[in-house]
């Protein structure tokens, strides 16, 4: 069975398992390529840290994202795939453990 999720429930569900307050903007298809197509003017001529770009504006702007591992975790013998809201909060506590964003809990956080 094949679940769906729309991309607006998807942010909400990681900004709660992060423990983050995230406003959603919706912004204009063809702002975000100009910004993409911008951006990768910019890393041509040098700006290499640059987040975005036309082709991950393009992929941003994708309608649907279908993936299919069935026959691929069955051949390698891989466990049955973590949850989506389980995995997002592994992420968020991953990420954090590495020192790439802060920790914002309680105990971290001063309050």
């Amino acid at each position: 069975a094949v679940d769906g999720m729309a991309m607006d429930v998807m942010l909400r569900k990681i900004a709660v398992a992060g423990g983050v307050r995230a406003r959603l903007v919706r912004i204009p298809p063809w702002v975000l390529q100009m910004a993409g197509t911008g951006a990768s003017a910019l890393r041509a001529l040098g700006m290499r840290r640059l987040p975005l770009s036309r082709d991950k504006a393009d992929e941003i702007l994708a309608r649907h994202w279908v993936l299919e591992t069935f026959s691929s975790k069955e051949k390698l013998g891989l466990p049955d795939p973590t949850g989506f809201d389980a995995g997002v909060r592994r992420t968020w506590e991953w990420y954090r453990e590495a020192g790439w964003l802060p920790d914002i809990s309680p105990e971290h956080s001063g309050a």
